[in-house]
């Protein structure tokens, strides 16, 4: 449930939380909204290879936390903010399709806002919502749901494209991590 409705609060974790916490449990990070663990597994990859770009990934993703702190339910959301590059991460789940494009529009958005908060082009940086897709030989999805990942890439691009962001689909954590390297050195 709770990946479905913000507002969810699951009576379990309520029981044993008071009063003074409970609106904390509302705040729960895009990653832990969606089950979408991406974030923190390209979190890991680029810190095996590089311990000092983990300062460019949010304080959830560095600590493996999925909570956000008290309050910051309205705050915009992003994974990683380097020197070069500034993006967040999604995967694109051809069996919840709908809801995955849903999150990825709201991650495209908090992209928007996070670049249009810093209007000097000196210190321009790339803005990048970077996709998990699912390989066209997947063995496990259909031919229609081939199709479906293509219809909503294709319509995704356009709004990224008229917002002047970049959408980037790659296909494993490892070309992600390898992305951000590789931009973040490129300098």
């Amino acid at each position: 449930m709770s990946a479905l409705s913000s507002l969810y609060v699951d009576e379990n974790l309520a029981e044993n939380t008071s009063s003074a916490e409970a609106p904390e449990l509302a705040s729960v990070s895009y990653a832990a909204q969606s089950g979408d663990r991406l974030p923190f597994l390209v979190c890991d990859f680029v810190k095996a290879q590089r311990t000092g770009f983990l300062g460019f990934f949010s304080q959830d993703l560095r600590e493996g936390n999925a909570r956000r702190v008290k309050g910051s339910s309205h705050k915009i959301v992003i994974d990683f903010s380097g020197s070069h590059l500034v993006a967040n991460f999604g995967t694109l789940k051809a069996g919840a399709l709908t809801t995955s494009v849903n999150l990825i529009k709201r991650r495209l958005w908090d992209l928007k806002v996070e670049r249009d908060k810093v209007p000097n082009i000196a210190l321009h940086r790339a803005h990048e919502m970077i996709l998990q897709r699912p390989s066209k030989d997947d063995p496990q999805l259909s031919e229609r749901q081939h199709e479906n990942i293509d219809e909503a890439l294709a319509a995704l691009e356009v709004q990224a494209d008229q917002e002047e962001l970049r959408l980037r689909p790659l296909g494993s954590v490892k070309e992600i991590g390898q992305h951000l390297l590789k931009v973040e050195l490129a300098a």
